[in-house]
């Protein structure tokens, strides 16, 4: 690890009244490490490896960094989540690029502002689309995210008129062998083109 981040500074208790709030799309080594140190030191699941076309966001502001987005390939298959969508396995390898999973969320622990996280997330959900499409070409249809439940009650993503549709197996990207080492986890999705 390299040096942590500063901590902000006067961040106000209010959304409303944070100073000059906005997402920067992480573009180069500086950004990189400053969103890596914050995801490893401040994230549960630290900066772990994201597979597939990836975007990355810091949320700045004029108190310091207050924390981060990163979205990435979606699950390879999520029962509660196929069917939700209506494929079969033909159908999910044909068109599983369009989805894209919300894997990281970081509202720093040491900030303490009301709504920020759902503000944030609306900031976020409004230009993922357009940023992927300048990136990778194209636009997901659909974002997906997983909410370990016995943490998080999903406030933000319900105030951000997300769905939750199902739990997962607790398997995980990688258990090859059900060996189900994850917990469950809730699943969250949000169309961003009409179903």
């Amino acid at each position: 690890m390299g040096q942590a981040v500063a901590l902000a500074v006067g961040v106000p208790a209010k959304t409303c009244e944070v100073l000059g709030l906005h997402l920067i799309q992480v573009s180069n080594d500086d950004e990189n490490l400053i969103w890596n140190e914050l995801m490893m030191r401040e994230h549960p699941r630290q900066a772990g490896t994201m597979a597939g076309a990836q975007l990355r966001y810091l949320i700045a502001s004029d108190h310091g960094w207050l924390g981060g987005f990163g979205f990435a390939a979606s699950a390879l298959t999520m029962r509660d989540r196929d069917q939700w969508i209506g494929w079969d396995h033909s159908i999910r390898r044909q068109y599983q690029f369009r989805v894209v999973n919300m894997s990281r969320f970081l509202i720093r622990p040491s900030v303490h502002c009301r709504n920020l996280a759902s503000h944030c997330m609306g900031m976020a959900l409004r230009r993922v689309a357009c940023d992927f499409e300048a990136r990778y070409g194209y636009q997901p249809w659909l974002l997906e995210s997983l909410v370990d439940e016995a943490v998080h009650s999903g406030t933000c993503y319900k105030a951000s008129n997300w769905t939750r549709v199902g739990q997962t197996q607790g398997r995980g990207r990688n258990d090859v062998h059900c060996e189900k080492l994850e917990t469950i986890k809730g699943i969250y999705l949000y169309p961003l083109v009409l179903r």
